[in-house]
């Protein structure tokens, strides 16, 4: 008995679980890129306010 065609190639995955997937990877990178960005605001924001930052070291990046 020939096989079906069914059972040659595998069965694709639902496009549900693609989206679920893509919109994981794209929500963790847009918190990971904004986290970077916002710290990196941060330290220019306390830089102009302390007139270069050359006196006091910048405080360590505790969730970098």
């Amino acid at each position: 008995q020939p096989p079906t065609p069914s059972d040659q190639t595998p069965s694709p995955p639902p496009p549900k679980n693609k989206k679920k997937k893509i919109f994981f990877f794209f929500f963790f990178f847009i918190i990971f890129f904004f986290k970077k960005f916002f710290f990196f605001l941060f330290f220019f924001f306390l830089k102009k306010r302390c007139g270069g930052g050359a006196k006091t070291p910048p405080p360590p990046p505790t969730a970098l």
